[in-house]
């Protein structure tokens, strides 16, 4: 008896079914079925056992019995991903600038009285706000896979809610002493008047608007579509600086009416000491923005945190290296700095970058011509305040005057770079403009801070002049030496502006430039090492 007869299939004995007595199968060699690429399936016995019959109790059915199938698995779950994978080097370095700044403003005046760890929801919204961080990967990790990029962004503004609900409040409790007949209640001080908005809003607005801006796993559509996000960008910058203005109008009031202050001179240093100069300094990137420009997107983000970050330092008295106060209220002068951090934070948003950058060798020779035609009116103006200062105090010391000449010295310089900033061939000579307005800078630095004469004339530093004489050139030397789009045009120019001759793309060993033979390309002054260096030629060896 053969093996596909050696058992038999149940017998129907009045509608019962009855199993006679069987011996198992005998078992198939495993050599007879050889292993092939196309897997088991493809290779199986002609008459494979049947499915649903227990261990040990096979069948084998006829020859032409059906092959069986494979068991169905069952669906496999949605699997984690590492949600750090493919995240770009910009998206870690704003969540590490947002947990910063959240951490640092728990530490920093809230109003002209507290700080902001002195306000349990200030603390609450902060933290919430840091939490906030975590969501983006939280939703890459798919954890919950119902948990959708447009999700992602709607809890971040959740989270960052409480902390603006914190600083309307701020901001009514400040506006709430407009009435205040006092001088105290107009300018404030520490500790000892009502309202205020301290430096812990900007550093609370700026982090909560890092980490509350789409990452890259986060790119969605409908009411948190792109322009929303580069239309709050701008109406921010456009709030800094109106406000600006409008607390130098309430300011020059309270002066006016608390009669503490006369003349045409004062007046004249008043006016351009806290609205034309912070006018101008806000104005000129904000222009070059509003006409979609990357230079004036870059510009007015790195002025806008330049100006937050140094006030950190800053000592109202002017005792320490920076002059300024971390408070303001609603009539000191030249305020809006607690506005600076959320614009320059939105305009660094993804959707505000892709705005701009269109050209990106472009955009970064504008970045340029933008940032030092910035310091260059700037530094002017600052020198002419100088001279307007000696004017009302009848004094003219030689430090001011030397410090009035390194001004104009540091606008010149920068002027220079300016009208040379979109020739990408004169970038030695912009950069060297640039550096010689930071050496000034540190010489003019050395001076206020040891000179007594300087501190008479009024001539101290201010966070506006930190920003003028370091962060904006340094941001020109960035933009002409970093980015590699920049860096790449560099090799195919300079060669042409220096031999007079066209330049060809960089080339490896053994391969020639359009129509030229061997020994022409290695007589040629490329900076690359000559042909005797590199070996002969392919075929040639």
């Amino acid at each position: 008896m053969s093996d596909h007869t050696a058992i038999r299939p149940p017998l129907e004995e009045d509608g019962r079914t009855v199993a006679r007595p069987q011996r198992a199968a005998q078992p198939v060699p495993q050599q007879q079925w050889p292993t092939q690429p196309g897997g088991p399936a493809a290779y199986a016995p002609p008459h494979a056992p049947q499915q649903g019959q227990p261990h040990g109790h096979q069948q084998w059915g006829g020859p032409s019995g059906p092959v069986p199938q494979a068991p169905q698995r069952p669906p496999r779950a949605v699997p984690l991903v590492n949600p750090f994978v493919g995240v770009p080097v910009a998206d870690f370095v704003k969540d590490g600038a947002a947990a910063l700044a959240l951490l640092v403003a728990l530490g920093q005046p809230w109003d002209w009285s507290d700080d902001a760890n002195d306000h349990w929801w200030v603390v609450i919204s902060l933290l919430l706000a840091l939490v906030g961080l975590g969501v983006p990967y939280l939703m890459a990790s798919r954890v919950v896979p119902t948990f959708t990029p447009q999700a992602s962004l709607v809890t971040k503004l959740l989270l960052a809610a409480p902390l603006l609900v914190s600083t309307l409040v701020a901001l009514v409790m400040d506006l709430t002493t407009i009435r205040d007949d006092s001088f105290l209640g107009a300018f404030g001080s520490y500790g000892s008047a009502d309202g205020g908005m301290g430096l812990a809003i900007a550093l609370g607005l700026g982090g909560a608007a890092l980490m509350a801006q789409p990452r890259r796993h986060e790119e969605a559509t409908g009411l948190l579509a792109e322009q929303a996000w580069r239309t709050a960008g701008l109406a921010a910058a456009v709030a800094a600086l109106v406000v600006s203005v409008a607390t130098f109008v309430a300011g020059s009031i309270a002066l006016a009416d608390g009669g503490y202050v006369s003349g045409a001179t004062f007046w004249t240093v008043w006016i351009a000491s806290n609205l034309v100069l912070p006018t101008l300094f806000l104005a000129l990137p904000l222009v070059a923005l509003l006409r979609g420009s990357a230079g004036g997107r870059r510009t007015f983000a790195v002025l806008a945190w330049g100006v937050v970050l140094v006030t950190l330092v800053a000592e109202p008295d002017g005792s320490g290296a920076v002059t300024g106060s971390q408070v303001e209220g609603w009539a000191t002068p030249a305020g809006g700095v607690w506005l600076l951090a959320l614009a320059g934070a939105l305009l660094l948003s993804r959707p505000s970058v892709r705005r701009t950058q269109v050209d990106e060798v472009g955009g970064w020779l504008a970045t340029v011509q933008v940032s030092v035609a910035t310091a260059a009116a700037l530094a002017l103006g600052t020198a002419v305040l100088l001279l307007l200062v000696m004017t009302m105090l009848e004094m003219f010391p030689g430090v001011v005057i030397a410090l009035t000449l390194m001004y104009l010295g540091v606008a010149v310089a920068t002027g220079v770079a300016a009208s040379m900033g979109a020739n990408l061939a004169m970038r030695v000579t912009v950069s060297a403009a640039a550096g010689v307005a930071i050496v000034l800078g540190v010489v003019m630095w050395v001076v206020v801070a040891s000179s007594d004469a300087a501190s008479i004339a009024q001539a101290q530093f201010t966070a506006r002049d930190v920003v003028i004489l370091f962060a904006l050139p340094a941001l020109a030397l960035y933009a002409l030496w970093v980015p590699p789009a920049v860096r790449a045009q560099v090799p195919r120019q300079a060669p042409a502006a220096a031999w007079g001759q066209p330049s060809y793309p960089q080339q490896g060993p053994g391969q020639q430039g359009p129509g030229q033979p061997w020994s022409q390309q290695a007589d040629q002054p490329t900076g690359r090492p000559t042909a005797g260096q590199w070996g002969p030629p392919p075929g040639q060896g």
